[in-house]
């Protein structure tokens, strides 16, 4: 066993590293955003951003405290390594990629020790191994990697939730899965689960909040002295639609959700029900999504199942409703990375399964042959999968530009300010405020999504002098991104183009100057 594994972290770690090597740089603002406060740490900044990505926190100025949406754990394990070895994305890329090739023994060791079969336990590690959407993300500078480690931990230790020291641990564990992302604590609902079926014990269950408040309790308390409170950006799950998030003046409350009427509200969940279900599949590499569904319902007397099956079914219930919005746009994606190892561990059960079923309906079948090639198949088939997505994240498609290129007019943005605006320090508007710090070294605010005069105000505010209007833009800016509304507030300073050959606007806010 010990040479397998040894091999297959080398082979994981060679395919990461391999992958990783054409991108350079953050390719989307969650990445930007996390590398962006990682080399703040780094270099003694603190826990301070100096841009405004949502205005859910009421933000007063700039920099601001960090992390009032997004959680700081990811930024905090990058940060010793770019402090070592220099603020270059290389660094962090190494640190993630080495984190998520550990991923790939560990769905081998948890399969085998769950099931003794070798075959089942290789399969499960090359689906890890391919991973379908995740595959361009294990070397990100994002959450993905570490609440992959975290939620498969916390999940492990859950099936041992009556006891204790495992209960301290799991308290633990989803801690720091809270502290990676914000709704890592519902990993606290399949403990309980498992907990509640079993012996009940309420040592158990108090040593699992006192590793919870260990590391909790010094976060809340940070949050109270630089927020007010100890959780803050709050109300998304109030957003009519899910430009709210950027919303300015407009406060995200009951009355303003109720306003858009039952039909609005019915037509968000209903869209996030099939989203959040393409999500699931596509996960589980499609052809394996029916087979770990089988896996886990005929392990369900087992608690590794309860607990992976229970934080499935909230995950998805959450993230279909209230969540509605944010779940569909990457918050169910990046959740759902806590149950992947576990999906995979389930889906070669639910194969044989299958296989076992039509081989007594067919007795010409011989299941262990099939099982071999039907296994086979679906693995290239889900690798294969995965490198299409992996092509079309980092090289781009007909929709969206490569990963290296997608911010390539914001440097050509900065230049021009510097250059023949002789500005190189006034904050910007734009759509992905931590991508232009990454770019520009210079402070960048989301443009709000509630009107042009929302805009002006938090302009004055901020003392931001400069708009950039790309082909993603408010719906208000549509008139003047086409030319086809004339307004005094906004001057046209120069004309730019992305990657795919659409224009980028850049304005001066005229009441600012």
């Amino acid at each position: 066993m010990r040479r397998t594994l040894v091999l297959l972290t080398v082979l994981a770690l060679a395919v990461r590293l391999a992958l990783a090597l054409p991108v350079t740089q953050p390719g989307y603002m969650d990445e930007a955003y996390y590398f962006v406060n990682a080399t703040t740490l780094a270099s003694g900044g603190g826990l301070s951003e100096n841009f405004v990505w949502n205005y859910l926190a009421h933000p007063q100025g700039l920099p601001q405290p960090s992390n009032a949406y997004w959680m700081p754990l990811t930024s905090l394990v990058l940060a010793p390594a770019l402090w070592l070895f220099g603020m270059n994305y290389r660094v962090a890329q190494l640190e993630m990629l080495a984190l998520s090739a550990l991923l790939v023994p560990l769905t081998y060791v948890v399969s085998l020790r769950t099931f003794g079969n070798l075959r089942w336990a290789l399969t499960s590690s090359a689906l890890m191994l391919a991973s379908s959407f995740y595959l361009p993300y294990w070397a990100a500078s994002d959450s993905f990697t570490l609440y992959a480690l975290l939620g498969t931990a916390a999940l492990l230790l859950a099936t041992r939730a009556a006891h204790a020291g495992s209960a301290f641990a799991a308290g633990l564990v989803i801690a720091l899965a809270h502290l990676t992302r914000a709704d890592g604590v519902l990993l606290f609902v399949p403990f309980v689960f498992v907990w509640w079926k079993n012996r009940h014990n309420v040592v158990a269950l108090a040593a699992a909040l006192v590793g919870y408040a260990l590391v909790m309790l010094p976060w809340f308390a940070r949050n109270l002295a630089a927020f007010g409170a100890p959780l803050v950006g709050g109300g998304t799950i109030f957003m009519r639609e899910y430009n709210d998030l950027f919303l300015y003046e407009q406060s995200l409350s009951v009355e303003y959700w109720l306003g858009a009427g039952w039909e609005q509200i019915a037509h968000n969940v209903g869209q996030a029900l099939v989203l959040n279900l393409a999500t699931l599949a596509g996960a589980l590499h499609f052809v394996f999504a029916p087979f770990a569904l089988v896996g886990l319902w005929r392990e369900r007397l087992r608690s590794i199942a309860q607990a992976a099956g229970v934080y499935g079914l909230a995950l998805f219930v959450l993230m279909t409703f209230p969540f509605s919005l944010s779940g569909p746009r990457g918050t169910f994606l990046h959740s759902l990375v806590a149950l992947l190892p576990l999906g995979y561990v389930f889906a070669p059960v639910g194969l044989h399964t299958a296989v076992e079923w039509i081989a007594r309906h067919r007795r010409a079948w011989r299941p262990n042959s099939a099982e071999r090639v039907f296994g086979s198949a679906f693995v290239l088939l889900a690798a294969a999968v995965s490198l299409l997505f992996y092509r079309a994240n980092v090289f781009g498609d007909t929709r969206d530009a490569g990963w290296n290129e997608r911010f390539a007019a914001y440097a050509d943005i900065a230049n021009f300010l510097e250059r023949d605006a002789r500005d190189a320090t006034s904050p910007i508007f734009c759509i992905a405020p931590p991508a232009f710090v990454y770019v520009a070294h210079r402070a960048a605010l989301a443009i709000p999504s509630d009107d042009p005069l929302a805009l002006v105000h938090a302009g004055q505010q901020f003392a931001a002098r400069y708009v950039i209007v790309e082909p993603d833009h408010p719906r208000y800016m549509d008139g003047i991104y086409n030319f086809s509304i004339a307004d005094g507030r906004f001057q046209l300073l120069a004309t730019f183009t992305n990657a795919r050959g659409a224009q980028v606007q850049l304005y001066q806010l005229a009441a600012l100057r």
